[in-house]
């Protein structure tokens, strides 16, 4: 697994992270991390998917065409939606990527 393949963090180190997240998961099930240790580890992966959707809105912001650009917000709306749900975002990062597609 290897983030920032590309030379930055984008959309496609998305499943990397997401294996990131399931290994560090399966790391704090197995007693191979304190709970300090996990919640650390979970704040940090937040702030990468963080970072990853952000790039992505200020990407679709560019787009002139405003009915375009709301169908892509909305899109990015469900995943950020979608990967809170699953726990891969902490609550202060959904409502900052939130306040973010609102503006």
């Amino acid at each position: 697994m290897k983030l920032y393949a590309g030379g930055r963090l984008d959309e496609n180190d998305i499943t990397p992270l997401d294996t990131l997240r399931g290994d560090i998961t399966d790391a704090y099930a197995k007693g191979k991390l304190t709970d300090q240790q996990y919640t650390n580890m979970k704040n940090e992966t937040s702030v990468l998917y963080e970072e990853i959707y952000k790039k992505k809105i200020d990407t679709i912001n560019k787009y002139r065409d405003d009915s375009t650009r709301r169908e892509f917000l909305n899109n990015i709306k469900d995943d950020i939606t979608d990967a809170y749900a699953k726990g891969k975002l902490t609550d202060q990062h959904y409502t900052l990527l939130n306040a973010k597609i609102s503006l």
